[in-house]
């Protein structure tokens, strides 16, 4: 479609744009809030930190307001006003492929959209009062619903959901070349892809230490259940991995 994408086009994209910061927000807050998370042993958690309820509102309403000023210059693509995107090299020095329908975009979005976000709200469903940013012991072992196809959906949910959001928005040559000079955004833009692997890096580590950590009290917790549920079932892709 490119540049010349007809306007229901745009808006459509804008939109998905705008629906998959709406579900971070979501799927990245506790879904029992902060105040909800007592304690009911003390485990050993590498990655948890307490964090004021406050926080996670106020980081809503900024991926909100980004969700919705990425749509703004989606649709006003290649050449948004002024008023919204300030630099005037941002349409020579702008990744096209992350304001248009492109494959990449396209199935970012997909992916965050119709896979990740369910799965994680359905993580969420599933466990109720035992799911917990802050690694607590649970009172059952879940291995119904989602749980019963793989071990640690919300963590395979949050892992597609990082990724996307972090090579969609965290990037140069996004929403950044509207406020950055060229001059400065060139030398940016070279490193960007090693920063960009290095991020997904990071957060697969991330997930690792926390995994790790959780089995530990799961197995601590359940014993010989759990080490069978631990056989029967994968821990991230069912039937894969």
């Amino acid at each position: 479609m490119g540049f010349m994408a007809s306007p229901l086009s745009r808006i459509v994209l804008g939109l998905a744009v705008f629906a998959i910061n709406v579900l971070w927000s979501i799927c990245s807050a506790p879904p029992q809030g902060t105040a909800a998370e007592p304690a009911r042993g003390t485990v050993k958690d590498h990655i948890g930190r307490p964090i004021h309820g406050g926080i996670y509102q106020l980081a809503a309403l900024s991926h909100a307001t980004t969700g919705l000023y990425y749509a703004i210059v989606i649709y006003a693509y290649p050449s948004p006003p002024r008023l919204i995107c300030p630099q005037s090299g941002f349409a020579r020095i702008s990744n096209p492929e992350l304001f248009t329908w492109s494959p990449f975009l396209a199935t970012a979005l997909f992916l965050a959209i119709f896979i990740a976000a369910p799965i994680r709200i359905a993580a969420f469903r599933n466990l109720g009062t035992n799911f917990t940013f802050m690694l607590r012991e649970p009172d059952r072992l879940v291995t119904t619903g989602v749980h019963a196809y793989m071990q640690h959906p919300s963590y395979t949910a949050l892992a597609i959901l990082m990724n996307a959001m972090l090579w969609i928005h965290v990037r140069f040559d996004g929403l950044a070349a509207c406020w950055i000079p060229p001059s400065l955004l060139q030398p940016l833009i070279m490193v960007q892809p090693y920063m960009m692997v290095g991020g997904s890096i990071a957060i697969m580590g991330m997930f690792y230490v926390r995994v790790r950590d959780e089995e530990r009290m799961l197995k601590a917790s359940f014993g010989k259940t759990w080490e069978e549920y631990n056989r029967q079932t994968k821990r991230f892709i069912p039937g894969v991995f």
